[in-house]
């Protein structure tokens, strides 16, 4: 139920989940596939909803996604999506790569026994698995760079999504960033996120050279929002695509909108 497709297709949620899909896919420098760690400063602002709904609308458009839980402290994505969580992520960290014979570009067979599909086509989840006692360890390992590495050389996927704890009480986001080279997305509540704890988590990610995507403003008043919401709905901009050899994002979902 905390899904955009139980909620009407044109509804303030729904088309606010699709503005933050348009605004990441079209943002400057993004070309190739993306991959990013989705976080927030504290508990219970929201991250994991709004993972959840942005890999549901990036597949709505078209896009192959694999949305990996990888907060192994307290999963959600499971409980979200309905599906078991006997084995995940931590499953697959748990296979020796050098044991796997398979072809560059391809995704080991091991990996459909700890993935699940879900009702939205196109749209693929991880769960995080038996939950470990040593999480930070594990998102920092050399094999899940291996995996992310294969995650991002095959063609089954054009968007890895991450979901991960709140930056502020554990490493494990900033970690698991820095380990993958990807880019961070950080969730903030307007209700409940202290502005010093939004300040400190990302400063945190840019210690460390690690690069903010972009904010997430959650639960905002949309009455207050309504007058900026419907002129920029209205007043739609056209974005200019960069030729490049692959088929960036932005080059896939225009494709699919035209």
């Amino acid at each position: 139920k905390r899904l955009v497709t139980e909620l009407p297709e044109r509804s303030a949620v729904a088309e606010g989940y699709r503005t933050v899909r348009t605004n990441l896919i079209f943002s400057e420098n993004d070309e190739g596939k993306g991959v990013f760690v989705v976080t927030s400063a504290n508990p219970a602002e929201g991250k994991s909803v709004t993972v959840a709904n942005l890999a549901v609308t990036m597949a709505q458009a078209g896009l192959r996604v694999l949305l990996i839980d990888c907060d192994m402290r307290r999963p959600t994505l499971h409980e979200i999506f309905g599906l078991k969580n006997d084995v995940g992520l931590t499953t697959l960290l748990g296979v020796k790569l050098e044991r796997l014979h398979y072809q560059e570009g391809k995704i080991p067979r091991v990996f459909q026994k700890c993935a699940q599909s879900t009702p939205i086509e196109r749209l693929t989840v991880m769960t995080s698995g038996q939950i470990p006692h040593n999480p930070t360890e594990l998102l920092g390992s050399t094999a899940l760079r291996a995996w992310m590495d294969i995650f991002r050389k095959s063609s089954d996927f054009d968007v890895v999504l991450m979901d991960t704890p709140p930056g502020l009480a554990v490493p494990d986001s900033a970690v698991l960033a820095a380990s993958t080279k990807a880019d961070v997305i950080m969730v903030v509540d307007c209700g409940h996120t202290r502005h010093g704890a939004a300040q400190k988590a990302t400063q945190q990610m840019s210690d460390l050279g690690i690069k903010i995507r972009g904010v997430v403003v959650n639960r905002t008043n949309l009455r207050e929002e309504s007058y900026s919401y419907s002129y920029s709905y209205r007043n739609n901009h056209y974005y200019k695509l960069e030729p490049n050899g692959t088929k960036s994002l932005r080059e896939k979902i225009s494709g699919d909108q035209e």
